[in-house]
């Protein structure tokens, strides 16, 4: 099943590896969060700090973010996650 790439996160730094790792650009947003609130897309690296500071204000628990790759798509989709019990 193909999925975005994407890394969990709990400090600035990790932050840094992450979208490093990655590539620009990304979405930054906290795992637990409230109609979107938090996220935001960094273009560059230069763009993290704030991206960090975005997500730190969110209404949910902002103490872990996903940093996912960015998917440039021609319309919205509803991005699901699956699993399997094996």
């Amino acid at each position: 099943l193909p999925a975005s790439k994407y890394e969990f996160v709990t400090s600035y730094e990790q932050l840094q590896t992450a979208a490093s790792k990655i590539g620009f650009p990304c979405v930054i947003k906290p795992v637990m969060s409230s109609s979107g609130h938090g996220q935001s897309i960094a273009k560059t690296k230069s763009d993290l700090e704030q991206s960090w500071q975005k997500a730190q204000e969110a209404r949910g628990d902002a103490s872990k973010l996903i940093v996912e790759e960015f998917i440039d798509f021609d319309y919205e989709i509803t991005l699901l996650t699956a699993r399997n019990e094996n």
